[in-house]
């Protein structure tokens, strides 16, 4: 239920999530020396949209095998 985004109280939450799995992805991304996929340039610093994307489902997925399953 934290992840489904209902109700006011839950912004937050989501938030929360998606700016720590946008970092992740980020991390991930620069500590493998992975390439840029879809970069998107704003005042000349690239920022990897997809990297991003894959670090928010890769801490959604933690997330929920460290409370079983049942978020």
């Amino acid at each position: 239920m934290l992840l489904m985004g209902s109700g006011k109280t839950n912004w937050g939450a989501n938030s929360l999530i998606a700016l720590v799995g946008a970092y992740l992805g980020h991390w991930l991304q620069s500590k493998m020396q992975l390439p840029y996929i879809l970069p998107i340039t704003y005042n000349q610093v690239p920022y990897e949209f997809i990297w991003s994307m894959l670090g928010g489902f890769l801490f959604i997925f933690l997330l929920r095998f460290a409370h079983g399953g049942d978020l």
